[in-house]
């Protein structure tokens, strides 16, 4: 639940968080999946036999691996559309023996090589649950019982002894069943009106639950605030007796579902749309209360919930369904997709699933090629939600500018606030995670955060990207995630909330970082220059190999020099977050996509290198080209340096430092104050002497330095290594 207060965009927005009051726990359904018989989501997503990346099922492996990584609960199939027509009987049994069928839905054919068995063995391997929708065109009761009975019957009857035969001994209990899909919709085969909808999907209620009472059933919905929602909730939610063996404690329905896709050209536009689904939530929860009021349902039956079970950013026209459905997500989609999943931790009392349309390929966050997966733009936001917004719903309170332009749905505008910041809080395990959406395009806003106690570093991280039309391909990966620590009794007071770019904090630290990063980005092809002319950097950087850290990577320019052969993965710890899409952009220029991995934080932060892998004898190289000099506290990095590097392991640099020659020395000290408060870097550290006191060295006496006495930043390099392990 979250309150808003609007004020003028020049003053200072607030977020006020209330851990004490919670409002209701967060169902992990809401990051629910969905995979249909369309374009590529099956055939050539999940199912792709013959493709080096499938494992024995023909399931693709990389799939499952970035699902698992969603960490999806639940996942619905088979449609959708596509499940007007489909019969689970053509799915089962023998391939061979398996009949190919026209598909009405999408105008295509459906081979029938995936159906009821195969999907049950993908969620057991992905480790989610599995959601079946019924057919509501041609399908009959007898068949849908048929179903049930194949997937959950333990007795000796017909369709159990089939699934035994088909080599499943144990049931598969499938939990979630739909009656029907979006079967107002004129596009369906065998379209119904809402009266003979909620007559047929109420008997179909009975039988099921007579068949099997633990299932859990869920009404087919339209937008939640139609009159379809209206009606069928009225007819079909209310107390049976007869269909629940004399119970008053359960219900023949436990979830009403309903559809809604928003989409916009218009940048704030598509960022307030998902508004629309808070309201629709609302009104249905409404309307839930309105049918149990009325039809005296007792408090002793759980309140039944709603389920979300297709969401998402799809322009129809722009992405037709005929056609695959493959849209290609930008970062304003992204941050749209970070205001639906706001809405579902906010309306967490009243929504018991919600389910992504869909999840591979067809408007999806995550595509297949012949060569692995692209993670489009909105898989991130969804990346993280599902890592950190969970537990329970925490009341929220935000003061905020306010998007006051036109709204799509126009209605929205009128019925709901479009804050510029869209906020959740949630309460996990006694820690506090706030999610905030910045919907607008051009503008930071430093946020006063209040409510909660920090203590200690703030983890924070980013969906970020150079502007609101960036996108991720197979060629470029423009959006990702920025991590980054902050200290907490400063982030607790004044926080940066940034929308498509990285934040700035209101302080002089940060606005050095913000300036220096301008400054460097400037003059850089100077330093690109000079680097590759008059310095043995050239020959030091390929030098590099295996596990490699580098150090405050900048601009991203030893990126070139890296020789790929060597290495195995590159770590590149960058404090200052600005440089972060410059480096991405290097490492997609350098083909470097599989092996640099980029982390925003100090490299003196060693729980974010631990939680990458960077421990206590692990690094085979680190690299510091022109970094010592600006860490707060060189001798330590340096002593931590020389802990990660396993024996035997190199330390790389070019480092200037303090000269030998007391009057250019007399002369740094003059200019270091200056220098060092409006640079960042330090003139007079002796960068030598706190190498070669980090540990022993095999070749100390190897380093070579500047001949130059007389110069104000002489420079030392070299090649340092580790000694091995006693054998």
């Amino acid at each position: 639940m979250a309150t808003f207060a609007r004020i003028a965009d020049d003053e200072t927005p607030s977020i006020s968080v209330d851990a004490r009051a919670i409002v209701a726990d967060v169902d992990d359904n809401i990051y629910g999946g969905f995979t249909e018989h369309i374009g590529r989501c099956i055939y050539g997503g999940i199912y792709d036999p013959g493709n080096a990346l499938a494992d024995e099922n023909g399931f693709r492996k990389d799939v499952i691996e970035a699902l698992q990584e969603l960490r999806i609960p639940v996942v619905r199939y088979p449609g959708g559309n596509f499940v007007a027509t489909y019969h689970w009987l053509d799915g089962v049994g023998p391939k061979a023996d398996r009949p190919k069928r026209p598909e009405l839905a999408w105008d295509g054919m459906e081979s029938n090589q995936f159906g009821t068995d195969e999907f049950l063995k993908w969620c057991e391997v992905v480790g989610t649950e599995p959601y079946f929708c019924l057919n509501f065109g041609t399908g009959t009761l007898d068949e849908a019982l048929g179903w049930i009975e194949y997937c959950n019957s333990n007795k000796d009857t017909h369709y159990a002894n089939l699934r035994r035969k088909h080599g499943r001994k144990e049931p598969y209990n499938v939990k979630y069943w739909a009656l029907g899909n979006e079967v107002w919709g004129p596009w369906q085969v065998e379209q119904m009106t809402k009266e003979d909808y909620a007559k047929k999907a109420y008997q179909w209620a009975k039988a099921i639950k007579l068949l099997d009472p633990s299932v859990k059933l869920i009404l087919c919905g339209e937008t939640g605030y139609s009159s379809w929602d209206f009606h069928v909730i009225k007819e079909c939610i209310k107390l049976d007796l007869h269909g629940l063996g004399g119970s008053t404690t359960v219900g023949l329905i436990d979830m009403h579902s309903i559809h809604i896709y928003t989409a916009s050209s218009d940048h704030a536009k598509n960022a307030t749309a998902p508004r629309a689904a808070e309201r629709a939530i609302e009104i249905t929860a409404g309307l839930i209360d309105l049918a149990r009021a009325e039809n005296h349902v007792p408090p002793t039956v759980p309140r039944q919930k709603i389920c979300f079970d297709e969401w998402n950013v799809w322009d129809p026209v722009r992405a037709p369904g005929e056609q695959g459905a493959e849209e290609r997500y930008t970062l304003s989609d992204a941050l749209a997709v970070g205001v639906w999943l706001n809405v579902f931790v906010r309306q967490a009392k009243h929504v018991g699933m919600a389910n992504i349309a869909q999840s591979v390929n067809v408007i999806s966050p995550l595509m297949t090629t012949s060569k692995g997966v692209v993670k489009q733009t909105t898989w991130w936001p969804l990346l993280l939600f599902s890592k950190y917004m969970r537990g329970r719903t925490v009341a929220v309170n935000v003061r905020s500018g306010e998007y006051q332009g036109d709204t799509e749905p126009a209605w929205i505008r009128g019925t709901m606030d479009t804050p510029w910041l869209d906020v959740s809080a949630v309460l996990d395990n006694g820690v506090v995670n706030l999610a905030v959406v910045n919907v607008h395009e051009q503008r930071d806003f430093v946020t006063e955060l209040a409510g909660v106690e920090a203590s200690g570093k703030v983890e924070v991280y980013a969906v970020t990207g150079p502007g609101v039309d960036a996108v991720n391909t197979e060629e470029k990966q423009e959006v990702g995630i920025s991590e980054s620590t902050w200290d907490a009794v400063y982030a607790s007071a004044r926080d940066a909330l940034r929308g498509g770019k990285y934040g700035t904090l209101g302080s002089p630290a940060a606005f050095k970082e913000s300036a220096f990063y301008l400054w460097f980005k400037t003059i850089n092809h100077h330093f690109i220059e000079v680097e590759s002319t008059r310095t043995p950097v050239p020959q030091l950087v390929p030098q590099a190999s295996g596990l490699v850290l580098e150090l405050g990577p900048g601009m991203g320019n030893q990126l070139r020099r890296f020789e790929k052969s060597k290495v195995t993965r590159v770590v590149g710890v960058e404090s200052n977050a600005h440089f972060a899409p410059d480096i991405l952009l290097q490492v997609q220029e350098q083909g470097l996509e599989d092996v640099y991995e980029l982390l925003t934080c100090s490299v003196d932060d060693s729980n974010a290198l631990e939680r990458h892998g960077i421990v206590a004898g692990s690094l085979d190289t680190v690299l510091s080209i022109q970094v010592l000099c600006s860490v707060p506290h060189p001798e330590a990095t340096l002593k931590e340096l020389y802990r990660l590097l396993k024996p035997g392991g190199k330390l790389i640099f070019w480092e200037h430092h303090r000269s030998s020659d007391w009057v250019t020395v007399v002369m740094q000290y003059l200019w270091n104050p200056i220098w060092s408060q409006f640079i960042g870097c330090h003139m007079t550290r002796d960068i030598p002497a706190a190498i070669a006191t980090a540990g022993e060295w095999e070749n100390l006496d190897s380093i070579d330095g500047d001949k130059r006495t007389w110069a104000l930043m002489p420079r030392a390099w070299g090649v340092l290594i580790k000694p091995s392990a006693p054998a």
